[in-house]
């Protein structure tokens, strides 16, 4: 799993865009995946390409996607507080 795929599962799972606006947003991330490559001139393709070389940022997409998923949905769906939390009396 890669950076944006943790983007696109999220923007996915809370249903952001339409289908078909979706699938171009895939099909665009895809063919910007391909280029970003350490080395190469943009210097942000250069760091997602590096940034994604080795195994250890690999290993913690599936953790930073959990951790992503569970803001969204506390942005999404704000659990109520109780009385007097937050100074609210």
């Amino acid at each position: 799993m890669r950076l944006f795929d943790v983007f696109l599962k999220i923007i996915k799972a809370f249903h952001l865009v339409d289908s078909e606006e979706f699938a171009q947003l895939k099909l665009d991330v895809k063919s910007w995946e391909e280029d970003a490559r350490e080395g190469s001139e943009d210097k942000v393709k250069h760091f997602y390409g590096k940034m994604h070389k080795g195994v250890f940022t690999r290993l913690l997409m599936p953790i930073f996607y959990f951790f992503m998923l569970r803001q969204v949905t506390s942005i999404m769906n704000p659990e109520p507080q109780e009385q007097g939390e937050r100074g609210l009396y």
